[in-house]
């Protein structure tokens, strides 16, 4: 979905199957505002005493106001002072009389969001000889009925959101699974170059060198460790300038880094492949 999604913008599909109304606010005033699509529609008392959403106001403590008095020929609606009178481009909905609150309302829709299922992928990096994994690092696993399917895949992939598809904490913050690294470093989701997938992360450090990292789980990183095994990695790069990015593979004891991207304004493979060592503590990657 390309606009962020709200409670309120949520209740703005649903006001009118609550028999309320819902559209753009045409003009206003600190005490009125006429909406669009009810202009000279209903009677001058239909209204009066509806509870009026404008969820595009700039404070939480002017988006609802009860219209005190209801001008149906011109679609104007009256109520208390509200301190933002930008109407541009703004909506509205409304909420019939005597019936529920705002407060009401966004509780409702928060205990519906909580208790609807949305299909997660997540990754379980497979182990030699091992046919039983647990689950319990997945908290948001409840029971076995959350559990839509599992499909098995050979490829020995070692990452789970390899391609960014996941980044609940929003589009700022770090994937999940990931942790991004360094002082005042940003980040933000982008669409350019995502090469094998949806998306692509732009990673821009200030301060000190900033970095997206990942650690295997436990259990296999030390299956790794134990068989001194080689691991590697390959991450599709995008630099605006000449050495300002490179992968690499941390075991704890020292890391293994690619060679810088050139900067050739094209996406650029970078590859990097370490034996971890027998002291490591860790199969962390590092982009």
């Amino acid at each position: 979905m390309a606009a962020t999604t709200t409670r309120l913008t949520i209740l703005q599909r649903v006001a009118p199957q609550l028999g309320g109304y819902q559209g753009d606010i045409t003009s206003g005033t600190a005490t009125t505002a006429v909406l669009a699509g009810l202009v000279g529609v209903t009677n001058d008392d239909d209204l009066n005493d509806a509870l009026l959403i404008m969820p595009d106001a700039t404070t939480d403590a002017d988006q609802a106001r009860i219209i005190t008095d209801w001008t149906g020929s011109t679609g104007t609606a009256t109520f208390a002072t509200r301190s933002d009178t930008t109407y541009t481009s703004e909506t509205y909905f409304t909420i019939p009389k005597n019936t529920w609150t705002l407060q009401e309302l966004r509780q409702a829709v928060s205990t519906a969001l909580r208790e609807t299922k949305r299909t997660y992928r997540f990754v379980v990096p497979t182990r030699d000889d091992t046919l039983e994994y647990h689950l319990t690092d997945l908290s948001w696993l409840r029971n076995a009925a959350d559990v839509d399917g599992v499909q098995y895949r050979p490829a020995r992939g070692l990452l789970h959101n390899e391609d960014f598809s996941y980044q609940h904490s929003g589009t700022t913050s770090a994937p999940d699974s990931w942790a991004l690294n360094g002082a005042a470093a940003t980040l933000s989701r982008s669409t350019a170059f995502a090469s094998y997938g949806s998306y692509a992360e732009t990673l821009t450090s200030a301060s000190a060198t900033a970095s997206l990292t990942q650690s295997a789980p436990y259990q296999l990183a030390k299956q790794l460790i134990d068989r001194l095994a080689p691991v590697a990695l390959k991450v599709r790069c995008q630099a605006v300038a000449g050495s300002a990015i490179r992968v690499g593979i941390n075991d704890g004891v020292d890391k293994t880094y690619s060679s810088y991207h050139s900067r050739d304004s094209e996406p650029e493979d970078l590859t990097v492949t370490r034996t971890i060592t027998a002291a490591a503590s860790r199969v962390q990657f590092v982009l």
